[in-house]
């Protein structure tokens, strides 16, 4: 199941805004709910190395996908190419882009690229992608 990033909207099957019970029937898959740093509530689909994040109210608000997750970002796949590919393909996109030590966001597109050796090397692949609704970063 290829599940395509749309900006702001959602992962796949997954809308922003859909409850814990709507996800779960999208998905078609029954998930192990768990609290990761700083108690966010999360569903992971575990075979799909895809996380989905909620909000207070359980109403989804971001998908992390893991390295080789069947996910990608209009037409493209971003997970397991090189970081420098990566960002240079989305700061034509979004040039206000904001690099970090682990990857970099772009508030513009609704995503954020986990690519924590880019430290070390610019061709070292991106591990992971979260995509997010306005304001999930405030």
């Amino acid at each position: 199941m290829q599940m395509e990033i749309r900006s702001h909207s959602g992962v796949g099957p997954i809308e922003f805004g859909m409850t814990r019970a709507d996800v779960k029937a999208a998905m078609g898959i029954t998930p192990r709910a768990f609290q990761k740093g700083h108690g966010a509530r999360v569903d992971a689909f575990d075979d799909l190395l895809i996380h989905v994040y909620y909000d207070t109210a359980d109403k989804a608000e971001a998908v992390e996908a893991g390295y080789s997750a069947p996910v990608a970002f209009l037409g493209e796949q971003v997970l397991e190419r090189p970081f420098s590919q990566v960002i240079q393909w989305l700061q034509r996109l979004d040039p206000t882009i904001r690099v970090d030590p682990s990857g970099f966001t772009s508030f513009a597109l609704g995503i954020w690229i986990y690519a924590p050796g880019a430290r070390d090397s610019a061709d070292e692949p991106v591990e992971g992608i979260i995509a997010f609704r306005r304001g999930y970063y405030t």
